[in-house]
């Protein structure tokens, strides 16, 4: 018997898939960010964010929102 979705299940898989896509650990963004010779306050103003912001990410207290992740990304294949 096929499976029923709901409108809910289909919008969490597709929000799922989406992060999933796109999503970095502390370590992941803290990385990207030496690699590419920018203290935290850089990245943060490149991503206009404050610098604080960029500290919790990298020690795990937060996380970017998706519209962020997508900008490291971005910046992860230059």
């Amino acid at each position: 018997m096929p499976m029923a979705y709901n409108y809910v299940d289909i919008y969490v898989c597709q929000w799922y898939s989406i992060i999933k896509e796109v999503f970095m650990t502390s370590e992941q963004i803290k990385r990207l960010r030496k690699k590419l010779g920018l203290t935290q306050r850089q990245l943060a103003e490149e991503l206009g964010v404050p610098t604080n912001t960029v500290a919790r990410w990298e020690q795990g207290e937060r996380t970017p929102s998706p519209p962020t992740l997508k900008a490291l990304k971005f910046l992860e294949k230059q």
